[in-house]
């Protein structure tokens, strides 16, 4: 693990793996460690740095208020960090915001843009939703109680079905939740409201593969549907069933998607 300092604090980050750099930006609330089924596979073929978004794991709040802009310019500070021309990117989640923003603010760092289980702008249900959790932590809820509650936003129903599982991704959850400041979650929370991206899509040009799932209630495939106005949509993966999570629930077909269009990527780039 290692730090690096801002002028705003410390950005948290690891790097880990040899080849093309590629960028893994998470969600609300997620730690870089929820990479992990992706950093055992994509590591192989790629340089993967993680990093934990301000507010949230190891990297810390400045004291102004954060917005998605904010945690983009991040991502470029840290490629210049680590001496690096461009990267792919992936986002997911809130992620897939950032990501977005970092191509439209600075497009000659983006070499390529994987958005997962993301849309343009906020979907209205998901903004109530992210609401009733922001006072959920502000009333001091107990981590395992708000886990129970984000889970069935989450995870599709087959996952649901078996209480050991249940359990398990219970007792994740809340451990990640836990980790989190509640200034730091209501910062994020409040970052993802603001962002709209819906008039810039068609400026980034980024070749772009977007991941989706029939069955997520936070990223609905009617709003992923947004992104088609991105100039230079490759592919669009639409998962049957994955939640609002297929690089958990889906991880080993998640991961080949990933990994394959990105070698297509770079393999146009060496023909040109």
């Amino acid at each position: 693990m290692s730090t690096l300092q801002l002028e705003t604090g410390s950005l948290h980050y690891k790097v880990t793996g040899h080849g093309a750099p590629l960028v893994l930006i998470g969600g609300l609330g997620m730690p870089l460690q929820a990479w992990a089924m992706q950093a055992q596979t994509l590591s192989r073929n790629f340089q993967l740095i993680r990093l934990d978004n301000r507010g949230c794991g190891a990297s810390t709040l400045p004291s102004e208020s954060v917005s998605i802009q904010d945690m983009a310019t991040d991502v470029v500070a840290m490629l210049d960090h680590l001496q690096l021309k461009d990267a792919h990117v992936l986002g997911l989640s809130m992620g897939g915001f950032i990501a977005l923003a970092l191509t439209h603010m600075a497009p000659q760092r983006t070499r390529s843009l994987t958005l997962a289980h993301a849309c343009a702008k906020l979907p209205a249900r998901t903004r109530l939703r992210l609401r009733l959790w922001q006072d959920m932590r502000q009333a001091n809820v107990p981590p395992a109680l708000m886990a129970r509650e984000q889970l069935l936003w989450i995870f599709p129903e087959n996952m649901l079905q078996n209480d050991s599982e249940v359990e398990r991704l219970t007792n994740g959850m809340a451990q990640a939740i836990g980790s989190q400041s509640v200034e730091g979650f209501s910062d994020q929370v409040a970052a993802y409201e603001q962002f709209d991206m819906l008039e810039a899509l068609p400026g980034i040009a980024a070749p772009t593969l977007v991941i989706a799932a029939e069955d997520d209630l936070s990223a609905p495939p009617s709003h992923v549907e947004q992104l088609k106005n991105l100039s230079n949509v490759l592919k669009f993966k639409i998962f049957s069933s994955a939640g609002h999570a297929s690089h958990l629930v889906r991880a080993e077909e998640f991961n080949h998607e990933v990994s394959e269009f990105i070698q297509s990527v770079d393999a146009a780039r060496q023909m040109r």
